[in-house]
């Protein structure tokens, strides 16, 4: 074999490893690609999922023309799949909420290092349609949820996102999962965006609720929630964005510093009147808040199916901040990530320590009680400030007659 041989030996075998490569690499995303097509919530995450496909197959077509002799006619082929790809990307980044909405009841604000950009395939696939793929996936890659749950699961988020879809507030924002993915694959955790409602009020500052998100990001539908919350109770909702929602990680505290500034900032809100809430790994964020805040300025704590730290929870630190603030913890019972009985075991050391937590567990429910069960956990939570108010009154007033 001469040189010339070898060297076309040498650039066959190249190029079988380059496509054997993209090929693989490529095949998470035709599958998830697929299931945009075939399974779309929304025209913008259908058009998406073709242009990804379609450049998958462009460019094995590019690479397989080295492989026969009408070379021509396949470049010619992959080259219209990828301007195919472009004007169908291109139309879905016109589709594509600028992500900045400053007016409105619902306002995404970024106020730090943390961007928005529009061109980001997390914004461009709207947010419903992500969280339907995850949980089509989520099966394969966490031990704790079966395919059964998998399918109740995204039954919760679609019934959630489907009428979020009629707000014309909510469909204007941009979705925050992104920062989230930055956390997953780089580690980086921009700090500076949150989530701002504000009901209709007559020039009152309303007391607030802060709202601490758990892994997985900041969605939109947690503030849906909170937004029937506020509204009904005149409350201002403020949800700080925190990467992938691991609260003690660097950067952690800072974001709650931030939102905190925010409060004393905004016209709007009254900082003396501050409801800390968070839902599973969100619990980190609000202990840390806890700790951070004067106990006259926090009202009440708000723990929904929580991660509690120990090291953090069971201190003497912890239970002074507290004071004699209330807390409220709601939680599943069928919960298998955060068990009742390791819940148990801390409501128990704090009630012993003088701290007033009420605590209510639903029969059947599991960690995403939040989306489940949200109607009832409303009403709980409102029943529990009304009588914690009126408690507070009868204090101040038998305490004023002596």
């Amino acid at each position: 074999m001469n040189m010339r041989e070898k060297n076309q030996l040498a650039f066959r075998l190249l190029r079988g490893v380059i496509l054997a490569l993209f090929v693989l690499f490529s095949l998470p995303v035709s599958y998830l690609a697929i299931l945009l097509v075939f399974s779309p919530e929304t025209f913008r995450g259908f058009i998406c999922g073709l242009s990804a496909l379609l450049f998958n197959i462009s460019v094995v077509i590019c690479i397989a023309a080295f492989y026969f002799n009408r070379r021509r006619r396949f470049f010619y082929t992959g080259g219209a799949m990828f301007l195919s790809t472009v004007l169908l990307l291109l139309v879905a980044y016109l589709l594509t909420p600028i992500g900045i909405a400053e007016n409105g009841r619902i306002r995404s604000l970024f106020r730090g290092s943390a961007e928005y950009h529009r061109w980001s395939p997390a914004n461009m696939v709207p947010e419903i349609d992500q969280l339907k793929l995850g949980t089509r996936i989520v099966a394969s890659l966490d031990p704790i949820v079966t395919v059964k749950q998998s399918e109740r699961i995204r039954r919760l988020f679609l019934n959630i996102y489907h009428k979020m879809r009629h707000d014309n507030d909510f469909n204007k924002l941009g979705s925050a999962v992104g920062l989230c993915y930055l956390d997953l694959f780089t580690g980086k955790r921009p700090d500076g965006h949150f989530y701002e409602y504000i009901p209709s009020h007559h020039g009152k500052r309303l007391p607030v609720v802060i709202f601490m998100h758990g892994s997985l990001g900041n969605f939109k539908g947690y503030m849906w929630c909170w937004k029937e919350f506020g509204d009904r109770n005149k409350f201002a909702v403020l949800a700080p964005t925190f990467g992938a929602g691991d609260w003690e990680k660097p950067g952690g505290v800072e974001a709650i510093q931030h939102i905190l500034d925010y409060c004393g900032e905004n016209p709007d809100i009254d900082e003396d009147r501050i409801y800390l809430a968070g839902v599973s790994n969100g619990a980190k964020g609000v202990t840390r808040a806890v700790l951070m805040l004067p106990a006259e300025k926090i009202k009440g704590i708000i723990y929904i199916s929580p991660l509690l730290e120990d090291n953090l929870i069971m201190t003497k630190r912890f239970l002074i901040h507290c004071g004699n603030r209330e807390i409220i913890l709601l939680h599943g019972e069928a919960d298998k990530r955060i068990p009742k009985h390791y819940i148990d075991t801390q409501v128990r050391y704090l009630r012993s320590n003088g701290i007033n937590i009420k605590s209510a567990y639903y029969p059947g429910e599991d960690h995403f009680l939040m989306f489940s069960k949200w109607k009832n956990l409303e009403t709980d939570i409102e029943t529990w400030m009304k009588t914690n108010t009126a408690a507070r009154r009868r204090a101040f007033e038998k305490h004023g007659d002596h």
